[in-house]
Parts: structure tokens; sequence; C-alpha cells
């Protein structure tokens, strides 16, 4: 469990970073653990967001889980300055982005 305690917090990090990128002044994060899965959400204000953005997130976070590669992939998400948010689907089992007036939420659930 503490090493996918680890991972999750490289997930944060990632979707933390995207919100930031994406102009967001605020941001608030949700944690849930169980000895399952762990569950992220977050939910910011954002003035302006380009659809298609949202659109291939959302398809990057519901892509197919890809075991084979976690180890490689964890290695990349959250260790640099560079976003490596296209990497999330791979580690992912499924996930969600809305965008409502300016706000802007996702949640992401990884089984352990």
């Amino acid at each position: 469990m503490k090493d996918e305690k680890s991972k999750m917090l490289k997930l944060m990090n990632e979707l933390v970073r995207f919100y930031l990128k994406s102009g967001n002044h605020s941001v608030r994060i949700a944690l849930d653990l169980t000895d399952h899965e762990g569950i992220i959400s977050l939910e910011g204000c954002c003035t302006k967001i380009d659809e298609k953005k949202l659109e291939d997130l959302n398809n990057i976070l519901n892509s197919p889980r890809k075991d084979e590669a976690e180890e490689y992939y964890w290695n990349l998400v959250g260790s640099n300055d560079f976003s490596e948010i296209h990497l999330l689907g791979s580690l992912v089992n499924e996930g969600e982005v809305k965008y409502d007036g300016n706000i802007l939420k996702m949640w992401v659930k990884r089984s352990f």
C-alpha cells in the first residue's frame, strides 16, 4: 500500500500541474484511499479552457491501463517540469473531466 500511496501522489502532482498550466487560480483536491483503490478529485476555477483539450484528456483518462509499461511510466510522471498528462491513461483505470461555466472538475480512479 505504501508504494500505491506514492503513485497516487505522483498522479496528484501531474493533475495539479495540468490545472495550473490551464490557467486555474484556485484548486481543491480530495484523495480517497481504500485497500483496493484510490480516487483523486480536483475542482478549480478556470476562466477559459480549450474544449478539444478537455475531450482529449477525457479520452486519455479512459484509455486502457497498460500494466506492462507501468514501471517505466511511473519514473516519468511527476518527476520533472514537463507535463506527462498523456501518460495518465496508462496508469489509471478511469477518469472524467467536466467544464461548466468557469469550473473545471476532474477525477481519476486507480485500482490496486
